[in-house]
């Protein structure tokens, strides 16, 4: 077990796991001192930490992405624009359906909110 070392805060919306590192976003609700804390507990572990700007406005770093697969990243338009995820493949949310942002994704599946009509989207 790994316990967070005070002070310092970090929200599980905030921590965005991808196949090369674990994304940690700061946030009101993730400060600095508990994302550099964090990535010192992932180091024992064998993770990469990476800290990122969540832009203003967000709730959190979740709040407007989802890993889709190990390269794909469904994002808002304000997180497409933030550069946080050069590198991935990016679906873009059309204006309007930024809360379809927040999936789960448990192996192959996506859960979406039935609130979006997603085959537009994908």
């Amino acid at each position: 077990m790994l316990e967070l070392p005070q002070p310092g805060h970090v929200e599980g919306g905030d921590i965005l796991v991808t196949p090369t590192s674990v994304m940690i976003g700061l946030s009101t609700r993730t400060d600095q001192a508990g994302a550099s804390a964090l990535i010192e507990c992932l180091k024992t572990i064998g993770y990469i930490g990476k800290i990122v700007k969540t832009p203003e406005g967000v709730l959190h770093f979740k709040t407007e992405c989802s890993l889709l697969d190990e390269e794909t990243m469904l994002v808002t338009r304000r997180m497409e624009q933030s550069g946080i995820f050069d590198g991935f493949r990016k679906i873009v949310l059309p204006k309007g359906v930024e809360p379809a942002a927040n999936v789960i994704r448990i192996n192959e599946s996506l859960l979406v909110s039935s609130n979006y009509c997603v085959e537009s989207i994908f």
